[in-house]
């Protein structure tokens, strides 16, 4: 009797393997060729259009509003003991600036005018007085006097106006709540 050798089991099980790898191959190599071809058969969106030149231009947009602006903080400017016209404006538009810095400066010319003036007439006055005291009654030259000091102290000392007339120029801040008395 003879016997015939029997294969295992688990080279059975291996033979469709080389069958299975050729079918994967094959497919690989089929889709490749297809998706390469519908990818270049496909139609370009542009082609057949026409070209139309380019120009580059500013693109101007606005917008038109109303409304109302309103401040964050109001202070009333206090110009106490002082006139005139502005000489020169010491802060920009929208600038932040803090309490008692300066605004403004005045022009003086006209305030040193009036202390020359008054001045003047101090002088004229004083003049006055010693030519009556060389042959005026006692009456003419307390009048005289009277005059001098009158003018004097008119000039000089109301409300301070003699050291404001004589500083050479003035500046002005923010004092929120403070009015210039009527």
């Amino acid at each position: 009797m003879t016997t015939v050798p029997q294969t295992s089991p688990k080279r059975r099980s291996r033979a469709w393997l080389p069958i299975l790898i050729a079918v994967v191959l094959i497919s690989a190599v089929v889709g490749t060729l297809i998706y390469r071809n519908v990818t270049t058969t496909q139609s370009d969106p542009l082609q057949g259009g026409v070209a139309t030149p380019v120009t580059v231009e500013t693109l101007t947009l606005g917008i038109s509003a109303t409304g109302q602006v309103e401040p964050v903080v109001q202070a009333e400017l206090a110009f106490i003991g002082a006139a005139g016209r502005v000489s020169e404006v010491l802060v920009a538009e929208g600038e932040v600036v803090q309490l008692r810095d300066a605004l403004v400066q005045l022009d003086t010319r006209q305030l040193l005018a009036e202390v020359q003036a008054a001045e003047a007439n101090v002088l004229v006055a004083q003049a006055d007085l010693e030519a009556l005291r060389e042959g005026a009654t006692p009456e003419q030259v307390a009048e005289a006097q009277a005059s001098i000091n009158y003018t004097t102290s008119s000039g000089t000392f109301t409300d301070g106006t003699a050291y404001q007339l004589q500083t050479p120029s003035y500046s002005f801040a923010v004092t929120p709540g403070c009015r210039q008395p009527t």
